[in-house]
């Protein structure tokens, strides 16, 4: 995940566009991602989880997306 940050990082600083470009979709997109990740492994011994994970997957894509409208 820290390679992850990192490339956002450079990205940051060699675009002019981004200087204006927030880091909370960013954020946000690796946090669900994660997140996700962990409910669809206790979905093996509960499938009460397998919803909250696509849930989570799916807002991960969405800030994912964001990010990238906002880099373009």
């Amino acid at each position: 995940m820290s390679k992850v940050i990192a490339l956002a990082l450079l990205l940051r600083r060699a675009s002019a566009m981004t200087s204006r470009l927030s880091l909370i979709p960013i954020a946000a997109c690796l946090t669900c991602l994660f997140k996700g990740a962990f409910l669809f492994e206790a979905e093996i011994t509960n499938g009460s989880f397998f919803v909250p994970a696509r849930v989570l997957i799916g807002l991960g894509a969405i800030c994912f997306a964001l990010f990238a409208v906002g880099e373009g």
